[in-house]
């Protein structure tokens, strides 16, 4: 069955290091495509489930892209519908980032003139990632986790209730054939 995410020790995300921020994204990202795979599993209702789960779901065989298309097809086309798509994808961008990315550690500067030059120095932890359009941008880690962690918040609970709907439309209709 499908885990919950790992408590947060952690009291705020910019307390984590490289490696547990990409952990715990990576981590984050797996449960999402364990729900794809439950919610593929459970429409498609295998004869051979054992094969279906180890073949057919297994990462290698049906990527996470190629399990989203199939979700796609499952679900009604509505509004609903793409902002969900919608949000995975952004969900799975912000896991590659952070699976093939290192974070780069930045000096800014700032020299404003209001009147009087003032300047304004800060660091921050950056992630460089491609945006659509192919130019290369750097994201500031903080707020790119901040941002899946909102994106995870709202998928998880419609992923869940797309699931639950599949499983009780099942119990019904095995109900019916007794």
């Amino acid at each position: 069955m499908i885990t919950n995410l790992p408590p947060l020790i952690k009291k705020d995300l910019k307390e984590f290091n490289q490696v547990e921020a990409q952990g715990w994204i990576i981590n984050s990202a797996i449960k999402i495509e364990e729900y794809l795979d439950y919610i593929i599993f459970q429409y498609f209702d295998p004869k051979r489930p054992k094969f279906f789960r180890s073949h057919v779901l297994n990462s290698s065989i049906m990527s996470f892209g190629s399990k989203l298309k199939v979700l796609n097809a499952i679900l009604d086309y509505s509004k609903e519908t793409n902002s969900l798509i919608t949000n995975i994808q952004k969900i799975a961008a912000i896991r590659n980032a952070f699976a093939h990315n290192n974070t780069k550690h930045s000096l800014k500067f700032n020299l404003e003139n209001n009147g009087e030059y003032k300047t304004k120095l800060w660091a921050e932890d950056v992630i460089n990632v491609m945006n659509s359009q192919g130019k290369i941008i750097a994201k500031n880690n903080f707020e790119y986790m901040c941002e899946f962690l909102k994106l995870y918040e709202e998928v998880e609970p419609i992923l869940k209730k797309i699931l639950e709907s599949l499983v009780n439309l099942a119990k019904s209709q095995n109900e019916k054939v007794q």
